[in-house]
């Protein structure tokens, strides 16, 4: 996907080199990990689906992958809580009886 100024696939010895070198600069700590594990989360909130990820990350067995989707399921849980409809009509007929007494 990116290549060295050489013309070469870069591998994760560069690629640490340069986000230190970044990080410096903006005096913060990035760690490729953390850069991997948002790639992760967020090509799953879009859509991806748990296989593709798998892939796309390299994991050979689904368990790693599996506590991305973890993550982002709690996500939805969240979500879901702040925008159901459901809960807005509960809520509301909860409140309509409250102010009834």
């Amino acid at each position: 996907m990116f290549c060295s100024y050489e013309g070469q696939p870069l591998n994760r010895h560069t690629w640490g080199d340069w986000i230190e070198i970044y990080c410096k600069k903006m005096r913060t700590r990035i760690r490729p990990y953390d850069l991997r594990h948002v790639f992760a989360l967020e090509f799953l909130r879009n859509g991806a689906n748990a296989f593709t990820a798998q892939r796309a990350l390299g994991h050979s067995t689904m368990e790693m992958t599996r506590r991305y989707v973890a993550l982002v399921n709690d996500d939805l849980k969240t979500e879901h809580a702040k925008a159901s409809p459901v809960d807005r009509l509960i809520k509301s007929t909860k409140a309509k009886r409250n102010t009834k007494i």
